[in-house]
């Protein structure tokens, strides 16, 4: 389980003619909810979804996001 977050501000905002509009402030957050497991004593297999917000001078945008990984080891990494 994770949460992440980024705030920046003094970001130069434009018009869509090039024009300067004022300064702007980005807001980005995550919440994240992990799993993984051995399949093997080598393999190891991991998931991760996210729940993603963001901000940027008002227009505000959510999104999800899943990753899948694997993890293979070779030898004796890892072992005592």
């Amino acid at each position: 389980m994770g949460l992440n977050g980024l705030k920046v501000g003094g970001i130069e905002g434009r018009d869509d003619e090039g024009n300067l509009s004022g300064d702007l402030e980005a807001d980005f957050s995550a919440i994240l909810l992990n799993y993984s497991q051995h399949v093997t004593p080598n393999l190891g297999i991991g998931v991760n979804g996210k729940v993603i917000t963001g901000d940027l001078g008002g227009e505000k945008e959510n999104a999800l996001s899943l990753d899948l990984g694997l993890l293979y080891l070779r030898g004796n990494w890892g072992k005592p």
